[in-house]
């Protein structure tokens, strides 16, 4: 004799344990999913155990099984609609369209970004005014465009923030919960678009709902690309009054103070942002930039041992970067200068082989070579470097540098020729 099981006594044993809060109980979705597979198991074509599956699935952070699970759910709705089955198809409970939205969901956070927009769109069009995946495909448009670092690629960039931005416009108009979230959003898509002002104007709004340490931030680094230090460290100082701990606010606070050529504050904003994260490679590397303006400061006035005591200070800091980053370029080529304002030019050269060797494109690192090998009277070594430095520079379109190189070469000819005799 057999046993009728009935799929909808385990469907809501499933589903009392997946909203067990609801009670004042603790939720349990792994026996949640335990629940709905007794009743998948009984009804193979069971649309809402497949769904609440997937989404206990999401919430352990399952997103492949739980795309699957969304899948299945899809299919046997659309399959009761395409067989004219409405009893069937009014039967399931979940929401259609939010099948689709917590489907894209789960392949958003699995970096998917493509194939969860597709899956916003289908939520849209079955409910079109859907502010939570305007909003999520927004922020799935924004990654993508923030994936297109390729030059060739900067105008379908420029296309992605602009569908980002108008989804968000969307979630506003529909929705004023996602006011706070959107403007913040809508800025991110405007600043990476090159429209500062208008990032500046929704900073402001996402500021006026709810002050954030992250907002601040964000607007502080758009003024500072508009060149507006000054402001950009107020918006700083907002930040860290907010998150104390913000290692990364006193590090652009630092850039700020830096190009307004304050270097003692620029170096104390290092400082602060070492103390907080003693790993933090690019605080080293900046602080070594603002010493070494010291260093070029004293050594304008006259004071060449004050300028040399700057100069091994930012080797310490490189050597600290270096330590920690040994990969970047950028921080040999800075310490080798250093070194070369200490007149140490050999090792200077070998900084500036290392970072040839890491970036063998990196022109500056080439003419930096050449005016230490020519120190060392190397002359045809170091025109060679200016040849080599030039012809970046021109493939770069870096015009003033190149022009510059071509001097080095011109200077030097009479010197190459003179020690080939």
């Amino acid at each position: 004799m057999s046993v009728f099981r009935n799929p909808d006594k385990f469907y809501k044993k499933g589903y009392e344990n997946f909203n067990a809060k609801k009670t004042g109980k603790k939720v349990n979705y792994s026996q949640a999913i335990a629940d709905y597979d007794k009743a998948i198991a009984i009804k193979s074509d069971y649309a809402d155990a497949y769904y609440q599956r997937g989404l206990a699935k999401y919430y352990l952070g399952d997103y492949p099984s739980a795309i699957a699970d969304y899948k299945e759910a899809i299919k046997y709705y659309t399959k009761a609609i395409a067989d004219a089955d409405y009893d069937k198809a009014i039967d399931i409970k979940f929401d259609y369209a939010e099948a689709y939205y917590k489907r894209g969901l789960a392949k958003y956070n699995l970096g998917d970004y493509r194939s969860a927009i597709a899956d916003y769109n289908k939520a849209i069009d079955i409910k079109s005014d859907y502010a939570d995946a305007y909003y999520q495909r927004g922020l799935a448009e924004y990654n993508l465009g923030d994936n297109q670092t390729e030059v060739a690629k900067y105008e379908e960039a420029e296309k992605f923030y602009k569908n980002a931005i108008a989804d968000y416009n969307k979630a506003i108009e529909i929705k004023s919960k996602y006011a706070n979230e959107a403007y913040y959003s809508r800025a991110l898509a405007k600043h990476s678009s090159g429209d500062y002002k208008g990032a500046i104007a929704d900073y402001d709004q996402a500021i006026k709902i709810a002050p954030d340490a992250y907002a601040y931030l964000n607007r502080g680094l758009v003024k500072a690309n508009l060149k507006d230090y000054k402001n950009a460290i107020k918006d700083y100082d907002q930040a860290i009054k907010l998150k104390s701990d913000y290692a990364y606010a006193y590090n652009k606070k630092g850039d700020s103070n830096y190009y307004l050529k304050d270097y003692k504050n620029a170096i104390a904003d290092y400082d602060q942002a070492i103390k907080i994260a003693p790993n933090y490679a690019d605080a080293y590397f900046n602080r070594g930039f603002a010493k070494s303006g010291l260093g070029d400061s004293q050594r304008a006035k006259g004071e060449e041992q004050q300028a040399n005591k700057y100069y091994k200070d930012v080797i310490a800091d490189y050597n600290e970067a270096i330590k920690i980053a040994p990969d970047d370029a950028y921080a040999y080529n800075n310490r080798g200068f250093a070194e070369f304002n200490l007149k140490d030019y050999t090792g200077a050269i070998a900084d500036y082989d290392q970072a040839i060797k890491i970036a063998p494109n990196y022109a500056k690192a080439f003419y930096n070579r050449g005016d230490a090998k020519s120190n060392l009277s190397r002359y045809k070594e170091a025109s060679n470097d200016f040849k080599e430095a030039k012809i970046l520079y021109d493939k770069q379109g870096d015009k003033s540098a190149s022009e510059d190189a071509g001097k080095r070469i011109e200077q030097l000819s009479s010197k190459v020729n003179k020690n080939s005799k």
